[in-house]
C-alpha cells in the first residue's frame, strides 16, 4: 500500500466515527505550522521595532506585539489539546 491509500483509509475511518473530530483534527494539523510562522513574524517585528527605535520607544506597540505572541502561544496550546 502506498501512502495515499493508507491516508485515505484512515481519513475515511475517522470520518465514519466522527465528522467534527475529523474536521477539527485536519484543521489543527494545517493551522499549527501557520501559527509557527506567525510567531516568527511577530517576534521579528518586536526585535525590529526595539532595535529601530532606541531613543523613541513606544511601549504601547511593544505591548501589542507581546499580546499577539501570548495569543499565538494560547492558540498553540489549544491546538495541542484538540
Amino acid at each position: 500500500m502506498d501512502f495515499i491509500e493508507v491516508f485515505s483509509w484512515c481519513v475515511k475511518l475517522s470520518w465514519k466515527v466522527s465528522h467534527l473530530y475529523t474536521i477539527l483534527r485536519v484543521l489543527a494539523e494545517l493551522f499549527n505550522p501557520l501559527l509557527n510562522i506567525a510567531a516568527v513574524f511577530v517576534s521579528r517585528q518586536i526585535i525590529n521595532y526595539i532595535s529601530a527605535s532606541i531613543g523613541n520607544l513606544n511601549t504601547l506597540s511593544i505591548y501589542n506585539f507581546l499580546f499577539l505572541m501570548a495569543l499565538i502561544a494560547l492558540l498553540k496550546v489549544i491546538m495541542i489539546k484538540v
